[in-house]
């Protein structure tokens, strides 16, 4: 189960909603053949007779479960078919697909299954009117902040254990070229830098060395991750380069944790996080190490904007706030 998933589930139980939870990958497993070899296949490619299995079990497990809303996450591998199943065994029934990923990512059985939600959620405004070109009807619902995953730095115990997060740039996320060559720059100008990620981040390294300086060999999760966000001086989110413009998960947990944010450019949220009052924001990797400097030899402002953040987040960019919206679009269209 990912994380957007398990935050929408948090949110729905926070605002009095039953909430079930399927894993239609665990089922495809289950369905697999062939043992280890067979799961590992199958998670690399999908086998279209283990997926219309698991697929078979959905329908049957909404009309046990009788939900009203039926949420669908990114690429999860449930098929047109069962989706128009399920609205013909029950026409009543709200089909909402979350669509976090950049269209790129936009795989043929999300496309084919578009015109079957009654509403299709995108975390970036810039996409919208492409997927209703498509066929979906989509609203524009960014990503917000899981107030079940919050620990900011008051809840680090110990000097030990906060020293262990504390630096000035910290970055918890996955290997990119274009953010390991910031990274490389950042270390180069005496900059102490911490990131948290998978071994991709040595194993895709250009700069393995300079890669094994500032590499934590592990990635962080939940209440870790908010403790990093909380301890560094400097939040850096170099946010993919595939969704410029929009937020990612990671913008509102820095807010959410109190940690101090220097995010890439993203036009879509900076009327509500203005520069320098609720965020901080770079176009290039020389203006980034500038905010970096500035935001280090800064304290008092940098503590201030991030209040300021965290505040507007609480306010208005929880996936509570997300969850009201979504039942707003749903009960107008009934």
């Amino acid at each position: 189960m990912g994380s957007l998933e398990a935050s929408y589930a948090n949110a729905c139980v926070d605002e009095g909603w039953r909430v079930s939870l399927i894993d239609i990958y665990e089922i495809i497993n289950r369905h697999s053949r062939f043992g280890y070899f067979g799961k590992l296949a199958s998670n690399v490619s999908p086998v279209e007779p283990w997926v219309r299995r698991a697929n078979r079990e959905v329908v049957i497990a909404a009309g046990e479960l009788a939900p009203s809303v039926i949420l669908v996450c990114g690429t999860a591998q449930v098929r047109a078919g069962a989706l128009a199943q399920i609205k013909i065994n029950n026409p009543m029934k709200k089909l909402v697909l979350l669509w976090p990923d950049p269209m790129l990512n936009l795989q043929r059985h999300v496309l084919e299954a578009l015109c079957v939600y009654d509403l299709v959620c995108s975390f970036s405004l810039a996409s919208v009117d492409v997927i209703r070109r498509l066929g979906g009807n989509c609203e524009w619902v960014p990503f917000g902040a899981d107030l079940h995953y919050c620990d900011t730095a008051k809840g680090v115990n110990g000097e030990e254990e906060a020293s262990q997060y504390l630096c000035d740039v910290g970055f918890v996320g996955n290997h990119r070229a274009e953010r390991e060559e910031l990274f490389r720059m950042l270390v180069e100008n005496n900059v102490d830098v911490k990131v948290w990620g998978p071994r991709q981040w040595i194993m895709d390294a250009r700069w393995k060395k300079s890669v094994w300086t500032y590499w934590q060999k592990r990635m962080l999760h939940g209440r870790e991750l908010s403790r990093v966000l909380a301890r560094s001086r400097v939040c850096i989110n170099p946010i993919d380069a595939t969704t410029k413009g929009a937020a990612n998960m990671r913008f509102f947990e820095i807010l959410m944790s109190g940690g101090v944010a220097l995010n890439t450019k993203c036009h879509e949220m900076e009327a509500d996080f203005p520069e320098g009052e609720a965020a901080y924001y770079y176009e290039s990797p020389r203006e980034a190490l500038d905010k970096v400097r500035y935001i280090i030899a800064n304290p008092s402002e940098a503590r201030r904007v991030a209040n300021t953040g965290r505040r507007a987040v609480i306010a208005a960019h929880t996936y509570r706030h997300r969850w009201r919206f979504i039942c707003g679009v749903l009960s107008r269209s009934s």
